[in-house]
């Protein structure tokens, strides 16, 4: 089977994503319901909406925005439009203020000069029972020489880097980069990644400032070897219970280190 855009994002793609992996490690359970049975389906919210039109409009262009999303009040959503294109007034007014300020920022610029590759469906055929193989949209990747250089664009509450290295550890930032560098270290036969994130802080005052993040490649090896074990696990997986809490599988916290 080979992923589109017309049949990427819907649930006959049996292929194992990150956003999947992240599902898994909730729950089992609620994996199976969602990625194997379909009984569930993924909510579509503002900020997943935001996000989704912020990359289209900086990974792809201005154009290529305003030929996917529309702006409706939310008393007049269209049906005939997917719900993840739709625009209230002050989320198209967020999306186009963002968008238009991080287009000053030398590293947009960079990216469509270099002509980085935007956008592209990257699939990896691996037997994992329930699914075909691995899949990603990487917004930007970059082949120089023997390295593979891949940015994420971000928009984020904080461009603090110590809160923004919390933030990206609790919703599995560095976990993704390691997806994006097994699906494209298969694809082009390479082993040396460069991973950074351009990030929007999404502040009240309109500023939009961009920052740049180099993410540490020790980290992101770390998460390889997690996600190997993943994808074994799902593999060899029968029950999909739900997790069973015990104090002998209690996690221990706040531990010194050293």
């Amino acid at each position: 089977m080979k992923l589109t855009n017309n049949n990427y994002f819907k649930s006959d793609n049996n292929y194992l994503s990150n956003s999947k992996v992240s599902d898994w490690l909730k729950c089992k359970n609620y994996f199976k319901s969602k990625h194997i049975d379909h009984t569930i389906t993924q909510p579509v919210t503002d900020p997943m909406i935001i996000g989704s039109a912020v990359d289209t409009w900086l990974t792809e262009s201005e154009e290529k925005f305003n030929e996917q999303y529309i702006v409706m009040s939310r008393r007049n959503r269209k049906a005939d439009t997917p719900w993840r294109y739709q625009l209230t007034p002050s989320m198209y007014n967020q999306v186009e203020s963002m968008c238009k300020n991080a287009e000053q920022s030398p590293v947009i610029k960079q990216f469509r000069k270099e002509k980085y590759i935007a956008q592209e469906i990257v699939q990896v055929d691996l037997e994992l029972n329930h699914f075909k193989g691995l899949c990603g949209i990487p917004d930007w990747y970059k082949i120089e020489g023997d390295t593979i250089i891949i940015p994420d664009l971000k928009t984020t509450q904080t461009i603090e880097p110590v809160k923004y290295h919390y933030k990206c550890m609790s919703l599995g930032y560095y976990r993704q980069q390691a997806f994006y560098q097994i699906l494209l270290g298969n694809k082009y036969d390479k082993h040396k990644f460069v991973s950074y994130h351009v990030a929007i802080e999404k502040d009240t005052e309109g500023i939009y400032k961009v920052v740049t993040f180099l993410l540490n490649q020790e980290r992101i090896e770390d998460e390889k070897e997690n996600l190997y074990k993943i994808f074994k696990d799902i593999k060899n997986e029968k029950k999909f219970s739900k997790h069973q809490a015990t104090l002998e599988n209690a996690f221990e916290i706040g531990g010194y280190n050293g």
